[in-house]
Order: structure tokens, then C-alpha cells, then sequence
């Protein structure tokens, strides 16, 4: 008995001295945890009675706006010398502070967005830089005098009186920019003289601790230790082995990998040796003129990327940037955009989508993987915007319309908060690209829209495996190619579950170059497409289709997605019929 009650007493001691389990903040989709510190969302504990909303020294309110958070005053003091709702109650001030500048900040956006609304109704076509209509750049410059004489003589008064929104917007405008200016300039990747704990300048030890978050935020700590953290991974492998990865033959860490090290960390590990050699490569061109392809012209640089794809507008940075194939493309170079006939538009502006780990949506089945450092975008949307016709014409900022080209990461915060659902839309220049070909092409892919559901499944997309397939030999052929330069990727992931909660089964993109030839021979171009063509005698002889078509596919998909279904590609492979496929995925919810 006695036996019982101790070990009762134990637990209860441990109850108590543990601190409170912090909720983990999520990520937009997927339910993913996201373990940065930088995340987080302050936890939910009861207020602790006898502590001072305000005893935190210096306010210097930690992770999660606890006093006991990483790189709070009392950090490391927890729960042994205090507790953890003591320090979440010491920072209640902080809280309610923070509370009332966002309020005063969301109040300030209200005002500026009135404003402009009450600006478009102003008399003056263009206002003047001083806010009035007769001055300079302004619509009646040179046309207005100090006294009307002259029935229709303009005055200097009715052209202020004609920009009154005007200068009540820049006002607006003006007030919401400076509340929402930061203390300090965007930090550097190399802006901190020493970093913290957790590799962040805000961190115990860190030049910055004590500030954070009052005067820089724990993401700017985290910004500024970027080129510490990266070196400090750099160093850690002595020697790079084949493609520049740690973990492979010749490499420091070969044989010890995925042990010790992940493939991902000795990839990462070389990340300066391969720049460095690419950078060199880049300035060389073979005696026989033969193309070289960018360092993005690999699987391993595409899994990488598609894993670690995050908001930015670093193209580098998304994940992958992809066109699928939808006729818009030159027929003699599928790979290339048309720019003549009903889709001369093509020959401006290209649609594409970007895909990460946690963006999997896309247009079609298969298509082009872009070299990010070879392209450029004009625009974005997060959804299918329509523009094969319009480009950026559509006018607006963020939901009402387009993204900015730099504004990519605002376009894949707003996907993701939407819950990820279908795909977004990125305008490329069509002129850099094929400016740029063949070394702005990183790889041939399909399977985009099953994944790895068709292996598991038994489904297969043909005539989109074999238009890829195709196109992958074509384009080899070329420009004088071989498998080893250029990728042919099959996706291999599954299109929907960003949680991972499914599992996957190797990589996300299986490298099938070697068998493309052998495929091709077995599986001719001509009678697949013939076929498919037969198939959909809708959009027999008239490509234009081709693109409605497929959005309406891709709305069927949509819907099964929002109401928790499966993808209508999994119920109609892209070889049925094409509207009764898309009839049968939907009548299947």
C-alpha cells in the first residue's frame, strides 16, 4: 500500500513540475508540426495569481510571449526557480499590448482602404505631386490661374478641391506605413555579430537577446543567423562525395548515412563546393558547341527542392515551378510555348504552377520542370485565374487578382491558407524562357496528377506518360543530350496527403531516363495520341479546347477535394473519355 501511495506522490510531483505542453503551431495544411521556434503560437495556460502582469525584466517576453520562453529573462529557469504559467503571466502586459497595435494597425489598413475608395471619386483624371490638380504632373498643370476671370478658367483652389481624396488616401497611406514600419531594417543572412541558442540572434547568448521581441522579432533573429547556420552545416563535411552529397561515394560521410546523417544533410553539407562549381561551369562552352545544362537539371536538386519548397519570391526558393502540358505548347517543340495561331498569346506569357511538399496541386498530368535561375514571372494567382488569353490583365492585388512578381510569397501564403486546395497560377516570361531554352528547361515529369497512387492502384495515365515520354526523347535529340544531363521524372507522391499521414514509399521523383527510349519504342507517339483522339472527339482538330477542357476537369477535382473525396484523375485516367470522364468523377462523391 505504502509502495502505491509513493509512486501516486511521484506522479504528482512530475504533474507539477513539468511545464505545460505548448501548442505546437500548425502549418496552413496538412496539420503538419512545424518545430521552429519561430512558429509558435503562445500557449493557452491559466493566469498565475501574485505575478505582476508586467515583471518580465525589460519585457523581454521569450518564445511563445513567456517570460520563460527560449531567449526570455527567465529562460532556463523553468519550472526549477519558476514556473511556466508564471512566466506566461508576467508577460500579460506584453500580450495585451501587442493585442492593441494589431488592433490599431488593422484599423489603420481599414482607413487607407476607405480612402482610396473615396480617391477614385475625385474630379481630377491625375492628381499632381503636391495633391493638387494644377501642380506638378498633375492632369491640369499650366491650365489654372490664382482668379477665375473666364467662365471655364480653372482655379489653383478647385484643383486642390478636385484631389481632396487624394491627399486624404496619401495621408492614410502614409500614417498605416509608418505603424507597420519595423524598428530596425530587414535583417541579412549575415547581419548577426554572434548567434544564440537555437541558431537564432534573439537566442540565450545571441547579440540580440534581451530585444526580442520588443524591439526585432524572432523571425528577423532567425533571418539574420541564415549564412551561420548554413556554414555551420558546410563545415561538418570535410570532403563532398559524387553530386556533391556527403553521404555518397567519396564523401565524409559515406557509410554512415542514413545512420548518422540523412542524404538531405549531406546534400545541404556541399551546398558552397556545388555552387561554386556550377557558378564555374557556367562560364565554359564545349569545343562541339554542346548545350550544358544548369545544376537544376537533376533529380536529387529537384527533390531537394520540392521538399524543402517554402514561401518566397526566390524562385529558387518555392519548390518547382511547372508547366503542364495543355496545347499551348509549339507542336514541332512541345516544350516550348506556341506564339502563333489561337494561342499567339503563349509567345508573352506562359502558365505554370508551383508545387512544394506542401502545394501538390497541378494543372495536368505532366510537363515541363523551369530552371528557377533561367525564368522569371510577371504575375501570379493563388487559383486558376484564366489568363491564357488575358496574362496579368486581370487586374487587382492578392484574392480580387493578380500577385506582383514580388509578391510570389504573399500568392503561396494565401494558397496555403486557403487550405491548399487545387492549384495556383504563375505567368512566366515567355521570351526569357525560350531565350534561355534549352538551358531554362530542368526536367520532363508526369504522374503529377496520381502520384503514387498509380503505381499502388493499378492505374495509369498513357497517353499523358507517353506524351511526356516524347517529349523528354525529343528534346535529347535536339540539342544533343543524353540522360545524364536532363532528368525524366515520375511523380511519386501522394497529390493530396500534405500531412504524410499515407506515407511514401521512396522519393518524391523517380528518375525513369534510362528506360525513356525503350518506353517510347514500345509505346509509339502516333497511334497513343490517335487514340486519345478518338477518345475525345470533343476536342478532336480544335487544341484551342484543349485548355477549357481541362479546367473543367480540374474544377470536378476541386469540388471532390472540398468535400474530402478523391481526385476525379484517379476515377477517370486522362486516356477515358474526356467530358463523361470528368461526369463519372463527379457522380462519384
Amino acid at each position: 500500500m505504502r509502495c502505491v501511495e509513493l509512486v501516486a506522490l511521484v506522479a504528482l510531483a512530475a504533474a507539477y513540475t513539468a511545464p505545460p505542453a505548448l501548442e505546437s503551431g500548425l502549418l496552413a495544411v496538412g496539420g503538419q508540426t512545424d518545430e521552429s521556434p519561430l512558429l509558435h503560437e503562445p500557449a493557452k495556460l491559466a493566469t498565475s495569481a501574485g505575478v505582476a502582469p508586467d515583471a518580465c525584466p525589460g519585457f523581454n517576453c521569450g518564445e511563445n510571449a513567456n517570460c520563460c520562453g527560449t531567449g526570455g529573462a527567465w529562460a532556463g529557469q523553468c519550472p526549477e526557480q519558476r514556473s511556466w504559467e508564471d512566466g506566461l503571466a508576467a508577460c500579460e502586459t506584453f500580450r495585451q499590448e501587442k493585442a492593441a497595435d494589431d488592433k490599431k494597425k488593422a484599423a489603420l489598413k481599414k482607413a487607407t482602404a476607405d480612402a482610396k475608395k473615396a480617391a477614385a471619386k475625385d474630379s481630377c483624371p491625375k492628381c499632381g505631386d503636391d495633391g493638387n490638380c494644377c501642380g506638378p504632373n498633375g492632369a491640369w498643370v499650366d491650365t489654372c490661374v490664382a482668379h477665375a476671370i473666364f467662365p471655364d478658367d480653372r482655379t489653383q483652389e478647385e484643383g486642390l478641391a478636385a484631389c481632396e481624396g487624394h491627399r486624404k488616401f496619401d495621408q492614410a497611406a502614409a500614417a498605416e506605413k509608418k505603424a507597420n514600419a519595423p524598428m530596425h531594417p530587414p535583417p541579412k543572412r549575415d547581419s548577426c555579430p554572434k548567434c544564440g541558442d537555437a541558431d537564432n540572434c534573439c537566442g540565450e547568448h545571441g547579440a540580440w537577446a534581451g530585444t526580442c521581441p520588443r524591439e526585432r522579432s524572432w523571425d528577423d533573429g532567425w533571418k539574420a543567423c541564415e549564412d551561420y547556420r548554413q556554414k555551420a552545416k558546410e563545415r561538418s563535411c570535410p570532403v563532398c562525395g559524387e553530386d556533391f552529397n556527403c553521404c555518397n561515394e567519396g564523401g565524409s560521410w559515406h557509410g554512415s548515412c542514413p545512420m548518422l546523417h540523412t542524404y538531405d544533410e549531406g546534400y545541404v553539407s556541399c551546398t558552397a563546393k556545388r555552387d561554386a562549381y556550377w557558378d564555374n561551369e557556367a562560364t565554359k562552352i564545349d569545343k562541339d558547341g554542346k548545350y550544358r545544362m544548369t545544376h537544376y537539371a537533376s533529380q536529387t536538386v529537384l527533390n531537394h527542392m520540392f521538399k524543402h519548397g517554402a514561401p518566397s519570391s526566390n524562385l529558387e526558393e518555392v519548390g518547382l515551378t511547372i508547366h503542364c502540358f495543355d496545347d499551348t505548347e509549339k507542336v514541332d517543340e512541345p516544350w516550348a510555348p506556341c506564339d502563333d495561331g489561337w494561342c499567339n498569346e503563349s509567345g508573352q506569357w506562359w502558365s505554370a504552377s508551383i508545387i512544394n511538399s506542401n502545394l501538390r496541386g497541378s494543372f495536368g498530368d505532366g510537363g515541363i520542370i523551369m530552371a528557377p535561375n533561367q525564368v522569371s514571372l510577371l504575375c501570379s494567382f493563388d487559383a486558376d485565374s484564366g489568363t491564357i488569353f488575358s496574362g496579368c490583365k486581370n487586374g487587382g492585388t492578392a484574392n480580387d487578382g493578380f500577385f506582383g512578381p514580388d509578391a510570389t510569397d504573399e500568392m503561396m501564403l494565401s494558397h496555403m491558407n486557403g487550405g491548399a486546395v487545387g492549384y495556383n497560377e504563375v505567368i512566366v516570361d515567355s521570351a526569357q524562357f525560350r531565350a534561355n531554352m534549352p538551358k531554362s528547361i530542368a526536367a520532363i515529369v508526369y504522374g503529377l496528377k496520381l502520384g503514387n497512387a498509380a503505381a499502388e492502384s493499378g492505374l495509369r495515365t498513357s497517353f499523358d506518360k507517353v506524351r511526356a515520354v516524347n517529349t523528354y526523347v525529343m528534346l535529347l535529340d535536339r540539342y544533343n543530350l543524353t540522360e545524364q544531363e536532363i532528368p525524366l521524372l515520375r511523380a511519386n507522391f501522394d497529390t493530396e496527403d500534405v500531412s504524410g499521414v499515407n506515407g511514401q514509399h521512396g522519393v518524391s521523383l523517380v528518375d525513369e531516363s534510362e528506360g525513356a527510349r525503350e518506353y517510347l519504342a514500345n509505346h509509339p507517339y502516333e497511334p497513343a495520341f490517335e487514340k486519345w483522339r478518338k477518345g475525345h472527339p470533343y476536342l478532336r482538330d480544335h487544341p484551342e479546347r484543349t485548355h477549357q477542357w481541362m479546367r473543367r476537369r480540374n474544377e470536378v477535382e476541386i469540388g471532390h477535394a472540398l468535400r474530402g473525396g478523391v481526385p476525379a484523375s484517379v476515377h477517370a485516367p486522362a486516356d477515358e473519355g474526356g467530358r463523361e470522364g470528368a461526369r463519372r468523377g463527379a457522380s462519384s462523391s
